[in-house]
This record gives C-alpha cells, sequence and structure tokens, in this order.
C-alpha cells in the first residue's frame, strides 16, 4: 500500500474537519459540503503545483457555467414534483451513459 499525497492527505483532513463543523449548523447541506471540499481540495492542488497556468483559466472559464447549471437545476427541481424530477434526473443519467457503453 502506498502512502497517501499531501493534496490527498488535505482533502481527508477537510472532509473530517467540515463534517464535525457542520453537525447541527442551519444552512449547512450536502451541497455546502461538496462545494467546500471541492475548494479545499483544488487549493491543495495549487498549492503543490499540480495545476498549471492552462489549467487554472480552464477552471475559472468553466465557474460561471457551473453557477448557472445550479441555478437552473434549482429552478428545475423547485418546479416540479419529487417523482417527476427523478424521472427527468434518470433519464438524463441514461441518455449521457449510452455514448459510455456504446462506446
Amino acid at each position: 500500500m502506498e502512502a497517501l499525497s499531501l493534496p490527498e492527505l488535505a482533502f481527508f483532513a477537510a472532509v473530517i474537519i467540515l463534517s464535525y463543523a457542520i453537525r447541527g449548523s442551519a444552512g449547512f447541506d450536502g451541497v455546502t459540503l461538496l462545494l467546500g471540499l471541492g475548494v479545499l481540495r483544488v487549493s491543495s492542488y495549487i498549492v503543490v503545483g499540480a495545476y498549471d497556468r492552462d489549467a487554472l483559466l480552464a477552471c475559472a472559464a468553466a465557474l460561471p457555467l457551473m453557477a448557472l447549471g445550479a441555478v437552473l437545476g434549482n429552478r428545475i427541481r423547485a418546479n416540479l414534483e419529487q417523482l417527476k424530477f427523478r424521472r427527468l434526473v434518470a433519464a438524463i443519467l441514461l441518455a449521457s451513459g449510452i455514448p459510455l457503453v456504446l462506446h
């Protein structure tokens, strides 16, 4: 078994710290936890030099699109019944998985 790298250790430490920090706190949910962990993971990779300038620019360019997707997803989820939303998500997952299976 090989040792964990510094970014991996930082990520696991952040998971433990954040899980204890948000326990019982109002206003936190799974999305907040995942966002916080993502920020910590990316920042730890930046510290150790795993990302170059081009990768950071690509990440920065993707941020507005990710925010737009989150806003649209929340609006769709709020306006659909739970069963219809689950069926929509299942259909999207199925449609996106078909090319992977055929490849």
